[in-house]
């Protein structure tokens, strides 16, 4: 819903038209569609109930924006509600940056594509002179091998053809024992991301000492029902394989699907690392292609190309 703004009595307010509320819950979860432009750098704005606010004896729901709730704390503007019939009043309160950023709810774009964050953190910045799409799991998912990608937005066709991104991967200072610097790329997702494909790497297993770990350095899995650890458990080796790889390097990854085969290919070896022959939701699928993210990473995706074939 479109919800009007309004003043919280007795607070500096500053107060945009362009704010739109996509949801909120009886419990208090709210949902927003806007960005922040700091200089170079889009951010998508992610949003952490706080306590009540009491003004003026009423209670206000209290929601502080952050420029990224895993890269850094710090607080962008809060958002106040509070119900009143039908209707919810809105206060933006206390823009904690310089007078040059502005809220706005547009879509973000990065070259061609159109970006949608799912389930995820992503901004837009520069890593060693290079501008890139920087992305983590938002800390609320749970669970490995889940929606959580930024979707390209105009890539909802695709079926079959070459899809080609370079990616960097780093641990975030939150990770885990578990995290292994999960990045990659999903594709045929459906409309409400309930539906992909998906082929990711592990760069802290491409040169561990472990022989077993090095053979799990690459993923496939398909969302819902096949996650990697069934994958493992039912056909152990076939959807994963060793490639040499590690942390906060530039890895080139290219996925060709064609039917129901995927194959993936790295830095640019003429030969596939990994080859999938029985993509699990069928050979007819199509949907939207996606920069995927697991627990405990810190990726960057820049050069992203998506070539479709009929």
């Amino acid at each position: 819903m479109d919800v009007g703004a309004t003043t919280m009595p007795g607070l500096w307010t500053g107060v945009t038209d362009t704010t739109r509320i996509c949801h909120v819950s009886d419990k208090g979860t709210l949902s927003i569609t806007g960005q922040l432009l700091c200089g170079n750098e889009q951010t998508i704005c992610a949003a952490r109930l706080y306590p009540f606010v009491n003004q003026g004896g009423v209670k206000w729901h209290r929601f502080l924006f952050q420029k990224s709730t895993l890269y850094s704390h710090q607080p962008m503007f809060s958002i106040c509600l509070k119900p009143a019939s039908l209707l919810l009043h809105v206060a933006i309160v206390g823009i904690l940056l310089s007078s040059s950023c502005s809220l706005f709810a547009q879509g973000t774009h990065f070259g061609n594509y159109g970006l949608e964050p799912v389930g995820v953190n992503m901004s837009i910045t520069n890593l060693n002179g290079k501008k890139a799409v920087r992305v983590a799991r938002d800390t609320a998912t749970k669970g490995a091998d889940m929606p959580t990608f930024v979707r390209l937005n105009n890539t909802d066709d695709f079926s079959n053809g070459t899809i080609e991104v370079t990616l960097l991967s780093r641990l975030l200072p939150t990770a885990d024992s578990n995290a292994r610097g999960f990045v990659g790329l999903a594709f045929r997702i459906n409309k409400d991301n309930s539906r992909f494909e998906s082929v990711y790497i592990r760069p802290t297993n491409g040169r561990a000492e472990d022989q077993l770990r090095r053979n799990h350095s690459t993923q496939y899995f398909s969302y819902p029902d096949y996650k990697f650890d069934r994958l493992r458990r039912e056909a152990e080796g076939k959807y994963e394989s060793y490639a040499d790889m590690g942390l906060n390097e530039w890895i080139k990854m290219k996925i060709v699907v064609r039917g129901a085969k995927a194959r993936l290919y790295l830095n640019n070896n003429p030969q596939p690392i990994l080859i999938v022959n029985d993509l699990k939701l069928g050979a007819a699928n199509s949907g939207a292609v996606g920069l995927f993210v697991d627990s405990g990473t810190d990726a960057f995706f820049r050069d992203i190309k998506v070539v479709k074939e009929n």
